[in-house]
């Protein structure tokens, strides 16, 4: 039989073969030779639908495919019904191969349809690599991240990382709100609910730090983040976000600032003058002994020259000595100098000291100064020179005496 003999039934193929975007339909008897053949991927394939009629599979097809594709003929000329992928020349096809009985004598005809996939295949497999990227990137992230679905239901998803910064195995307890709010700190509760409240009403993403509780360790600090997804009312509808164990940077945070309230105690209670200059002899902060010694506040001393503060009552050389003592700190090299200066209550003298203070590359960051006053000590000391010059004087005289 060359051609399918049921006018109504080539016309129903060929309407179908029309109307099916991206398909063929191939209609073949017990010898394999094609009664029906239409549709725009037969085209696509460079083939021709009008020609095919009247040819078997073999007289068709390449020998190597046709010798694959009998089989699947025979099936389907045994009334099996089945579908198959076919690859060829990079495109992809779903092929469904079933049968027809026509007529009277229900004469039986196996039907081929094909229809091109490709795109279909392709958005799958790029809906599979984002989602195994996706799965990825939670997994191998540091945050644990949460997912909430419904915001008008308890129900939550905790991923496998949010259990482990916990100290759980995943899913040992239940991803609830309510076991959450139980975990958190009661005296961060109430704040962390209520951010996350007034943000349904804000589409930007919210941040809070807050205790929480983990099996082993006990409370420990985290950052959470989440974010509202609304509907197309702007409605907010589900919920997603992170948590990161930031523990350990609140503990050196506690730690530096009980170290920096130390170290400003001392700063601040020492009985000598201590100021920090940049590297360019400026200075940055000094303690408040520095308003005595200069009658300025601290505020209009930070930016100055070291060699410019208190220069009124500089006498001669003092400018240069210090310059010269900041140049000899910045090649790494302390100094220690006696300066005089004339100040509204007479002459003093003060024991100026200046060091550096290197960064982690060993390069000069900021010089240390300290100035202590040492006018009774340089006038005791000048008392016990003039005091020895004197008796030596006596005892030289006596001793002529003595000789004469």
């Amino acid at each position: 039989m060359d051609k399918l003999s049921n006018p109504e039934l080539i016309r129903i193929a060929h309407g179908v073969a029309a109307n099916l975007p991206k398909s063929s339909i191939l209609i073949f008897d017990h010898d394999l030779r094609y009664v029906f053949a239409g549709g725009e991927e037969l085209q696509k394939l460079n083939y021709d639908p009008a020609e095919m009629v009247g040819k078997t599979l073999f007289e068709v097809i390449p020998p190597n495919r046709a010798n694959a594709l009998e089989g699947y003929y025979r099936r389907a000329l045994n009334k099996e019904k089945f579908q198959t992928k076919i690859v060829r020349e990079g495109l992809t096809f779903l092929v469904t191969f079933s049968h027809l009985e026509v007529g009277d004598d229900k004469t039986l005809y196996g039907l081929v349809v094909s229809q091109n996939i490709t795109e279909l295949v392709t958005a799958e497999e790029e809906l599979k690599d984002q989602k195994e990227l996706y799965e990825n990137v939670v997994q191998g992230i540091s945050a644990g991240i949460w997912y909430w679905p419904d915001v008008t239901k308890q129900d939550e998803w905790w991923s496998d990382r949010y259990y482990q910064l916990l100290g759980y195995q995943s899913h040992e307890i239940e991803a609830t709100l309510d076991n959450f709010a139980e975990l958190i700190h009661p005296d961060d509760r109430a704040a962390a609910f209520d951010i996350q409240k007034k943000h349904f009403l804000d589409e930007n993403t919210f941040y809070i730090e807050y205790r929480v509780k983990t099996k082993d360790r006990g409370y420990c600090w985290f950052l959470g983040t989440g974010k509202v997804i609304t509907d197309e009312a702007g409605k907010a509808k589900s919920m997603v976000g992170s948590i990161i164990d930031i523990n350990d940077r609140k503990q050196a945070e506690y730690e530096l600032i009980e170290a920096e309230m130390k170290l400003t105690s001392m700063f601040n209670n020492s009985f000598q003058l201590i100021s920090l200059f940049d590297a360019e002899g400026r200075m940055v902060e000094s303690n408040y002994i520095a308003q005595e010694y200069f009658g300025e506040s601290i505020n209009n001393l930070r930016g100055q020259y070291l060699w410019d503060i208190g220069s009124s009552m500089m006498t001669e050389g003092v400018r240069e000595k210090q310059i010269e003592a900041v140049n000899e700190a910045l090649k790494g090299n302390a100094s220690r100098l006696e300066l005089r200066y004339d100040t509204p209550n007479g002459v003093t003298y003060q024991d100026f000291s200046i060091k550096p203070i290197l960064n982690v590359e060993g390069k000069v960051a900021y010089l240390i100064a300290e100035l202590r006053d040492i006018t009774d000590m340089v006038v005791a000391r000048k008392n016990l020179e003039e005091q020895k010059f004197q008796l030596e004087n006596f005892a030289y005289i006596t001793s002529h005496n003595l000789r004469a």
